[in-house]
């Protein structure tokens, strides 16, 4: 969201910066999983155990949701008049036992929930021992498809860049009073 308002000040013209910095966010999102997705398949195939590889994929995934729920763990404590950042040593000792308690206590919860989901699909860590019922791959249209999505996005962009092909962004702007 900062890249978003970063772009969004930072061009000249506010409101047609909106689309690039929602483009630079996804892009970074994008980038951030495809490293991790990437430095997991080389340690496995550098001969680290399948059950690591899930076992740090999930711990990657579950960040997000653990500082989530511990925002919400906080707010609930704080909404109970209890105070979270006390000055004496002993009491935040104290405060922190009440926040990591239900904190530790709902990732229990979550993994279970999680090893359920995976028994119940019936994964497997043996990849050999995987079937399909038809395997997917590339065709010659596949391409053609990607190609032609390429050549759409940087064809608009080009255009875009000369100030031809806004005609729908000076409709949005006409419909909000720009």
């Amino acid at each position: 969201m900062i890249f978003c308002l970063i772009a969004f000040l930072s061009w000249p013209d506010k409101i047609q910066s909106f689309p690039y910095a929602t483009g630079v966010k996804i892009l970074l999102v994008l980038a951030a999983s495809l490293v991790v997705a990437f430095i997991l398949e080389r340690l496995m195939s550098k001969g680290l155990p399948p059950e690591m590889g899930v076992a740090l994929t999930l711990g990657f995934a579950t960040v997000g949701i653990l500082s989530q729920q511990t925002q919400k763990i906080t707010d609930a404590q704080k909404a109970r008049g209890y105070d979270v950042q006390p000055k004496n040593l002993i009491q935040r000792a104290q405060v922190l036992t009440a926040l990591l308690i239900p904190i530790f206590l709902a990732t229990l919860e979550r993994s279970q929930d999680i090893s359920i989901a995976i028994l119940a699909r019936g994964f497997d860590y043996n990849i050999d021992a995987r079937t399909y019922r038809r395997e997917l791959v590339f065709s010659r249209d596949d391409y053609l498809f990607i190609f032609a999505i390429i050549a759409i996005l940087i064809g608009g962009m080009v255009l875009n860049y000369f100030g031809i092909g806004n005609f729908t962004e000076q409709i949005i702007l006409s419909w909000i009073g720009y």
